[in-house]
C-alpha cells in the first residue's frame, strides 16, 4: 500500500511462515536479552550445565568418576582431617603441587566436613568462570553475537562441562590462562595504580599455576613476554620490563632455574615419557613402558652409552611421532569410534567430536580473519598453540590428550568466535543495500 502523506511505500509487517515462533515471542526476546547481557547469559548457561552434572556425580556416583579424582578428594580429606602424617613422599608432593586445586578444598572440609560436592562446587565455579572470561576477552574486538558465541562454545561444549564438574585440576587452569589474557589485555590499556593492580593479579595467577602444572607456567610466562611486545606504543617498554622480570624470576621459586632454561632444556626423554604415559591405559597410542626397564638401562656398565643412543632413537622418533601425536591431542577419539571404543567415556567422547570438528574448521576460517585482532588474541594464541604441541608430542594415550585438550578449547572458540564475527559484520554490510 502507499502512504499519501510521504509517498513512501509501506510494506505490511510479515509475521513470518506458518508455524514458526513470531520475531516478538519468548525466543527472540531471549535471544536478545543474551546478546544485550553476554556476560550474564554465558554465566548462567555454564552454571545451569554444571551443576546438573555434578548434582549428578554426587547423587549417583559419590562425587568421583575417576581414580585421580577420587585422589584428590582423599588428600584433601586427610589434610583436613590429620591424617597427613601417614602419606608417603610422592603423595606429599602431589598435594603441594596441586595446592591451588587443594588447599582451598581442605579449607573447606576443615570448616564444613567432608562433603565431595563442595570441592565439586569450587571446580565447576572456576570452570563457568573461564566461560565468562573468554566472553570478556571477545566483547574487546569482536560483536556482541560473536563474543556470545565463544562463550556459549566454553560454557556447553561436553567435555568443558565434565572435566569442570569433577574435582579435577584441569578447570583451575583454563581459568588462569583465561584470566591472564583478560588481564593482560587491561594492562595494556592501563597507567600508574591500575597497572600495578593488574600486574599484581598477573603475579598471583602465574603463582597459582606454578602449584598446578609447571609445564603450563613456563608456556604462559613466554607467551606474556612475547604478547606483551604488542599493544599500544605507549608503556611498550614498562610492560615488556615486567613480563621479563616475571620470566626471569618466577620459575625460580619453583625450582626452575632462571627463566626456566634448565627446566626446558632438560626435559628427558619425549619418547619414554610418552610410555610412561601409556602404563595401564586402555587407550594407549604408543607401546607403555615396562617398570624397572629404567633402572636396568642405568645400572649397567655403559648407562652413558646407552642413553645417549637413546637420546638419538627419542630425537628420531619425534620426528616421526610428531604428526601422529597432533592427531591426538587435536582429533582423537574418532567419530566412527563411538560405537566400537571398549571405554564408554571415550565412545561419548567420539561423539562430541561431530561437533568439535565443525568447531576446529570454523577456527581455521576465523585465524584467516585475525588482521587488526593480533594483539588481542596474542597470549591466546602463543599460550594455546604452544600448549597443543607440547602434548602432541607427550601425550601416549587418547583419554590422557583428550582432557588435556581442554586447556585450549577456550583458544578454538575465541577463533571460532573471529568467524562468526565475519558472517555477523558482513550480513549487516548486506542489510542497508538490501534495504
Amino acid at each position: 500500500m502507499v502512504d499519501l502523506a510521504s509517498q513512501r511505500i509501506v510494506l505490511p509487517r510479515s509475521e513470518g511462515p506458518p508455524g514458526r515462533p513470531p520475531a516478538q515471542g519468548p525466543i527472540g526476546r531471549a535471544r536478545r536479552w543474551a546478546i544485550a547481557h553476554p556476560l550474564i547469559a554465558v554465566a548462567l548457561l555454564a552454571l545451569a550445565a554444571r551443576l546438573a552434572v555434578a548434582g549428578g556425580v554426587a547423587i549417583f556416583s559419590g562425587g568421583t568418576l575417576f581414580l585421580d579424582d577420587a585422589a584428590y578428594l582423599r588428600l584433601a580429606d586427610d589434610a583436613a582431617g590429620g591424617g597427613s602424617a601417614g602419606w608417603s613422599e610422592y603423595e606429599q608432593m602431589l598435594y603441594t603441587r596441586t595446592g591451588s586445586l587443594l588447599w582451598p578444598i581442605t579449607g573447606m572440609f576443615l570448616v564444613f566436613g567432608t562433603v565431595p560436592f563442595l570441592a565439586q562446587l569450587y571446580v565447576l565455579a572456576l570452570g563457568s568462570a573461564t566461560a565468562v572470561l573468554t566472553t570478556k576477552l571477545a566483547l574487546a574486538f569482536l560483536s556482541r553475537p560473536a563474543a556470545l558465541f565463544a562463550g556459549a562454545v566454553v560454557a556447553l561444549l561436553p567435555s568443558q562441562i565434565l572435566w569442570s564438574s569433577i574435582v579435577m585440576k584441569d578447570a583451575v587452569v583454563w581459568c588462569l590462562l583465561a584470566g591472564l589474557a583478560v588481564a593482560l589485555l587491561a594492562a595494556q590499556e592501563s597507567r600508574g595504580r591500575r597497572l600495578a593492580a593488574y600486574g599484581l593479579g598477573i603475579v598471583a595467577m602465574l603463582a597459582a599455576l606454578g602449584f598446578l602444572r609447571l609445564h603450563t607456567l613456563q608456556i604462559a610466562l613466554v607467551a606474556l613476554l612475547l604478547a606483551s611486545a604488542l599493544g599500544p606504543a605507549r608503556g611498550r617498554v614498562t610492560r615488556l620490563a615486567g613480563a621479563a622480570v616475571l620470566l626471569a624470576c618466577v620459575p625460580l621459586v619453583f625450582g626452575m632455574g632462571v627463566a626456566g632454561v634448565p627446566f626446558v632444556s632438560n626435559p628427558g626423554s619425549l619418547a619414554e615419557r610418552r610410555a610412561a604415559n601409556a602404563v595401564g591405559a586402555t587407550t594407549a597410542v604408543v607401546e607403555p613402558a615396562v617398570p624397572g626397564e629404567a633402572e636396568a638401562a642405568a645400572s649397567s656398565p655403559d648407562a652413558a652409552g646407552e642413553a645417549e643412543a637413546a637420546a638419538r632413537s627419542a630425537d628420531e622418533s619425534l620426528v616421526e611421532y610428531a604428526p601422529r601425536g597432533m592427531a591426538v591431542i587435536l582429533l582423537r577419539p574418532y567419530p566412527w569410534k563411538a560405537t566400537t571404543d571398549p571405554s564408554p567415556g571415550l565412545r561419548l567422547a567420539a561423539i562430541e567430536t561431530l561437533v568439535w570438528y565443525p568447531l576446529l574448521a570454523i577456527a581455521l576460517f576465523g585465524v584467516t580473519r585475525l588482521r587488526g585482532r593480533l594483539r588481542y588474541m596474542a597470549f591466546p594464541l602463543l599460550a594455546g598453540g604452544a600448549t597443543a604441541v607440547m602434548y602432541g608430542v607427550t601425550e601416549g594415550n587418547v583419554g590422557t590428550a583428550y582432557r588435556h585438550r581442554g586447556e585450549f578449547v577456550w583458544v578454538v572458540a575465541l577463533l571460532a568466535g573471529v568467524a562468526v564475527d565475519h558472517v555477523v559484520r558482513r550480513r549487516a554490510e548486506r542489510r542497508p543495500a538490501a534495504a
